[in-house]
């Protein structure tokens, strides 16, 4: 047996399992919804809730908008969703501040905590 093969039942196996869980693109339309605690995909097959904590940063392209959840996967919302640039502009300053308070709040919380593990040592 050949190696083209070989990987070709391989990327078939793995195409196959990913399908089953419903985790394959299926080259259909994605659903962002927005909130003002959380956001929301939709898809064909499935649904996910996410909070803002889930992003790292946003960044403002030239064609598009990125939402960053980790440093190898974005949301990439191009320019043509928003009605103007100005448009687009305030909805990454929503997502960065959204970004800032999770980071905020962690850090508070983080603080407390070495706080009452100080007091406790004492």
């Amino acid at each position: 047996m050949s190696f083209d093969a070989l990987t070709g039942r391989s990327i078939k196996r793995n195409l196959d399992k990913h399908e089953q869980m419903g985790r394959l693109f299926d080259g259909g339309f994605y659903t962002y919804r927005f909130e003002e605690n959380s956001y929301a995909c939709a898809t064909k097959s499935q649904n996910t809730q996410c909070t803002y904590a889930n992003l790292l940063r946003v960044d403002v392209g030239k064609q598009a908008l990125y939402l960053y959840e980790s440093s190898l996967k974005a949301l990439i919302l191009p320019n043509r969703i928003f009605a103007s640039n100005e448009e687009k502009e305030r909805f990454a300053a929503f997502i960065q501040w959204k970004i800032s308070e999770i980071q905020v709040q962690e850090t508070q919380t983080c603080c407390s905590e070495n706080a009452v593990h100080e007091s406790a040592a004492q």
